[in-house]
């Protein structure tokens, strides 16, 4: 499709979004209302990333107690301190938002009554630190200020991803896969919103016998100032949920020409022929951020700007402000990483905006990571 290099593998070669065409109402399984609306991949704008990009700053994160982050899984930031959930290490780090300055590593895996075996996935408000852990069903819960135990709470459901609501509740997702067996027998539903003392509540999105995903997501939530996105790779397409009202859900419809939803025959292995998305996208005002893979086997990365009413591409001539992958947003801002000098070198070299000496010293020494802010235009 579009064809601008930015850096070697992780760094997107090619930014298209979505074009939103119409919008009807429908009831789901006769418990909620969402509204669905379609949006094209095919339609690219004039318009470049350098024409909603405001701005791009970096801030260096270095390594805790020689803990570094490896892997993005969530990013919040919540009262001046950016959290990176990296799950797959089952470790929480911590940061000052301003100054990158280390606060703390959340790193308790283990079999003791205030540890976790595994860690799912996060939540994190601005009281604590939810984990979850599937593997001893149960919620751990830890203070978001240092990272010490405050209690543990019994889970209701097995879960993929967790989120926080309004009111003090949560709302999880499970995503079902062919051939797992479940641990404990649970409503059969892909969301469920729960209490404070994790109660179920409501449950939307009924899964019925011989429904499954042919693959899974990593993360299934992401936060934005609409609400809590939510996708799987069996919808050829994504939610924005409201936190206030998990009742009131928009479907955001992506015209895969050959996608996964109702194929609920497929397996891992035939997927390559198929549309999906393969991470959750990241909504930050006008902008969507979207990675999917293409029914050639291809991963590609989208973004749609609704000022333009399109897809915006990288500048072919000034690559200063064109996108690399995004991690997370906050306050108007999408959210990249570099983890290497290599790649942060290859960046500068097709005239990426550079960091300042102190963070590209830190890529350079290995000793830590970068964030890359993009405040888009409003």
């Amino acid at each position: 499709m579009l064809t601008t290099n930015i850096m070697k593998n992780r760094i997107v070669k090619a930014l298209i979004m979505l074009t939103c065409m119409t919008s009807c109402t429908h009831n789901h399984n006769g418990d909620y209302n969402y509204t669905e609306e379609y949006i094209n991949l095919n339609k690219v704008t004039d318009a470049i990333t350098n024409d909603v990009v405001d701005s791009i700053s970096y801030l260096g994160l270095p390594d805790i107690n020689g803990n570094i982050p490896v892997n993005v899984n969530k990013l919040y930031v919540v009262n001046g301190t950016i959290y990176i959930g990296d799950c797959w290490r089952s470790k929480v780090f911590a940061y000052d938002r301003k100054s990158g300055v280390p606060k703390f590593v959340l790193d308790s895996r283990g079999s003791g009554p205030e540890e976790y075996l595994e860690i799912r996935s996060i939540a994190i408000d601005t009281a604590a630190i939810y984990i979850v852990d599937n593997y001893t069903q149960r919620m751990m819960v830890y203070d978001s200020n240092d990272g010490s135990y405050i209690r543990t709470m019994k889970m209701p459901v097995i879960a993929d991803d967790v989120e926080t609501l309004d009111d003090g509740g949560f709302i999880f997702a499970y995503i079902p896969m062919k051939g797992v067996k479940l641990a404990i027998d649970q409503p059969e539903s892909r969301l469920f919103v729960v209490d404070k003392d994790l109660k179920i509540h409501d449950s939307y999105q009924e899964v019925k016998d011989g429904i499954y995903d042919a693959i899974g997501q990593r993360t299934i939530f992401s936060r934005c100032d609409q609400g809590i996105v939510f996708s799987t790779a069996s919808i050829d397409g994504f939610f924005i949920i409201d936190p206030k009202d998990p009742s009131k859900q928009t479907l955001i419809r992506l015209p895969f020409t050959n996608g996964l939803e109702g194929k609920w025959d497929v397996v891992p292995d035939e997927i390559s022929g198929y549309q999906h998305l393969s991470s959750v996208p990241y909504v930050c005002g006008d902008n969507i951020y979207i990675s999917y893979t293409s029914d050639k086997g291809y991963g590609e990365s989208v973004l749609w700007n609704s000022r333009y009413n399109g897809i915006l591409q990288n500048s072919s001539d000034d690559l200063s402000k064109a996108l690399i992958p995004i991690v997370g947003t906050y306050d108007g801002c999408l959210i990249g990483m570099v983890d290497d000098y290599e790649t942060y070198s290859y960046m500068i070299e097709q005239g990426f905006a550079k960091a300042p000496d102190n963070v590209s010293q830190l890529l350079k020494d290995g000793s830590g990571i970068a964030l890359v802010f993009y405040k888009m235009k409003k």
